[in-house]
């Protein structure tokens, strides 16, 4: 278009949709759950300065979440300002062609949070004492519960999982192993330790250390999942332990988490008597976390963590 074309009701409320689906309603893959400022407007009507208004105002809430800044790429539209259209880059901030560019950028970054924007939110710390070998695992289960935008929206539970995953929000789980003493016990301390923090996130599961996977929320079905794996490596003896974390789908609004450690070393000989298989010692703990949106762009609650199985 020239760049003194008028600007149509077609061509901004198929910009409105786009902005709608990132910031608006929650599916599969899009929609951060929070209430829009702009609406589409009624064919062969004029597009008004209001209307350009409220499309700036969603699209900048959506850019300062993903990246922390208002862009400088667009500008606020006032009345008696010119809605008009520009051919040539770098384009006037305030002309449509600057919007639709700019709304290019908040789709590749759809899933991005910016930490300026989030809250890291405890939601538990389990924990084991001293004493165990074999396979001891946790099951815990964080529940979506909905919430109410500040409109007074109503957001379903199964929409408030999917705006916290589309939104960029983690669960982090850190294990760890505090006190004791003995090899056993030093090469868990240390096999934990290397860990450090799992993140799982909408589309894949990592960690520091280890072998995470391409399994996110939106891979989950009813069944567990391995999402992680970690071996021992500190004493070649104990190299056949290991750390495992599952996942599955309990509803639409609700995933539960097996944390599992595998003691399978089951002793070696240290000279002419029966092999010795050593307990660990020391405090076992799980904390887990919940990385959410929590900006004054978009903010979207934390899940409830509910205890399956303790530790056992």
């Amino acid at each position: 278009m020239a760049e003194q074309d008028i600007i149509t009701a077609a061509r901004y409320n198929l910009l409105q949709a786009r902005i709608a689906t990132i910031m608006g309603d929650p599916s599969d893959g899009e929609g951060y759950g929070q209430q829009l400022e702009s609406d589409n407007v009624a064919t062969a009507s004029t597009v008004r300065a209001v209307d350009m208004a409220g499309l700036y105002t969603d699209m900048i809430r959506a850019r300062k979440h993903q990246t922390g800044n208002i862009p400088n790429t667009i500008s606020s539209i006032i009345a008696g300002d010119v809605i008009n259209d520009d051919d040539t880059a770098p384009y006037d901030t305030t002309s449509f062609t600057a919007f639709e560019q700019a709304m290019e950028d908040i789709e590749a970054d759809k899933f991005q949070l910016d930490l300026s924007q989030a809250t890291v939110q405890s939601l538990e710390t389990a924990t084991r004492g001293p004493g165990w070998n074999s396979t001891i695992y946790l099951e815990f289960s964080l529940n979506f519960t909905g919430y109410t935008t500040e409109n007074g929206t109503a957001i379903t539970a199964a929409d408030h999982r999917r705006a916290f995953f589309n939104g960029g929000g983690k669960v982090y789980i850190a294990p760890n192993l505090s006190g004791g003493s003995g090899n056993k016990t030093n090469d868990w301390r240390d096999l934990l330790s290397n860990i450090s923090q799992i993140r799982f996130t909408h589309q894949e599961t990592n960690a520091d250390a280890g072998t995470g996977s391409a399994i996110g929320n939106y891979d989950l079905t009813t069944s567990y999942k391995q999402l992680f794996i970690k071996q021992a490596e500190l004493y070649p003896v104990y190299n056949e332990n290991n750390f495992k974390l599952y996942a599955k789908k309990l509803s639409d609004s609700e995933i539960q988490f097996k944390v599992e450690l595998n003691d399978d070393d089951t002793g070696d000989r240290t000279g002419l008597g029966p092999a010795q298989d050593e307990s660990i010692t020391g405090t076992l703990s799980v904390v887990v976390q919940a990385l959410r949106p929590s900006g004054t762009a978009v903010d979207v609650p934390a899940p409830t963590y509910v205890e399956r199985s303790a530790f056992n």
